[in-house]
C-alpha cells in the first residue's frame, strides 16, 4: 500500500468527543515510566498492557492505533451483532495504519464454567500467540487489573461506555518486543452476552449459569518502516483525543 493511500486513509477517520465523565478524571497526573518495568494504560473497555522493555513512545503508538481504528469502527457498526465486521474492520485498519496481521481467530462459544474472569479469557486468546511470554504476561495481566481498580478515575475511564450493558466489546492485550526490536501485540476482542446481565466486567466471574462469548485475537507487529513516516500525521489529527481518553498507570 502507497505512503499516500495511508495517509488519505487516516484523513477519512472519524475523530470522538471527550468521554462524559471526563471531568472526574485526573489526565494531568504525570507517569513516569521506567522501561525497566511493566505498566499499563487504560481507555473505554480498553487496557493496555507493556511488558518490561517496551518504550514509552512505542506503548503510546500502539494505543494510539488501536484508539483511532476502534473509534471509526464503532462509527460504523454500532450493533452488537455486528461484532466481526467490526473486528474485521478496525484490524484491517491497523494493517493500514503500518501493523502487519499475522494470525488471526474469531469464535462465538458458549462457557458455562464458574471462575472465568476478563483476565483469564484474555489469555486463553492470546496463550497461541505469545509463545515462551505466557507467564510473564500473566503475571503482568494480574497487576494491570489490580492497578486500573486502584487507581483513580480508572474504572470510571474503563466503564465510560455505559449506553449498553451488554454486548459491550473489551480489549485486554500485551505488548512486547520481538527480537528485531520491532513492536508486538495481541489484540483481543470479547464481547458477553450473557443470562446474568454483566455489568461490571472487571469484577465479573463466570457461574454456571451460561454466558455466550464472541471473540476475536490478532498478533501483529508494527513495521518500523511504515508507521515512523505516519505517525506524525496520526498525531497532528488525534493528540487531543488520545489525551482525552487514554490514561496511563504507574509502573508495576
Amino acid at each position: 500500500m502507497y505512503m499516500e493511500e495511508r495517509i488519505d486513509f487516516v484523513a477519512s477517520l472519524p475523530i470522538s468527543a471527550a468521554p462524559a465523565k471526563r471531568s472526574l478524571i485526573n489526565f494531568n497526573v504525570k507517569i513516569t515510566n521506567n522501561t525497566n518495568k511493566a505498566s499499563a494504560c487504560v481507555f473505554p473497555n480498553n487496557i493496555s498492557v507493556r511488558l518490561p522493555g517496551v518504550q514509552q513512545q512505542i506503548f503510546d503508538d500502539v494505543n494510539l492505533c488501536k484508539l483511532v481504528m476502534q473509534t471509526a469502527a464503532d462509527k460504523l457498526f454500532p450493533e452488537p451483532e455486528q461484532i466481526f465486521e467490526w473486528y474485521k474492520y478496525y484490524t484491517s485498519g491497523l494493517g493500514k495504519l503500518g501493523w502487519v496481521l499475522q494470525a488471526r481467530n474469531y469464535e462465538n462459544t458458549t462457557i458455562d464454567q464458574a471462575g472465568l474472569t476478563l483476565e483469564t479469557l484474555a489469555l486463553q486468546l492470546a496463550k497461541p500467540h505469545i509463545g515462551d511470554k505466557a507467564t510473564i504476561i500473566t503475571s503482568c495481566f494480574e497487576q494491570a487489573m489490580a492497578a486500573v481498580k486502584n487507581t483513580p478515575g480508572a474504572l470510571e475511564l474503563f466503564n465510560v461506555k455505559e449506553e449498553a450493558k451488554q454486548n459491550r466489546k473489551y480489549d485486554l492485550g500485551p505488548v512486547w518486543y520481538d527480537e528485531k526490536g520491532q513492536a508486538n501485540m495481541v489484540v483481543n476482542c470479547i464481547s458477553f452476552d450473557s443470562r446474568e446481565g454483566i455489568i461490571d466486567v472487571l469484577n465479573w466471574k463466570s457461574t454456571t449459569q451460561s454466558t455466550t462469548v464472541k471473540s476475536g485475537a490478532t498478533h501483529a507487529y508494527l513495521d518500523n518502516n511504515v508507521f515512523p513516516k505516519l505517525r506524525n500525521t496520526l498525531v497532528a489529527k488525534y493528540e487531543t483525543m488520545f489525551n482525552n481518553f487514554v490514561l496511563g498507570m504507574p509502573d508495576f
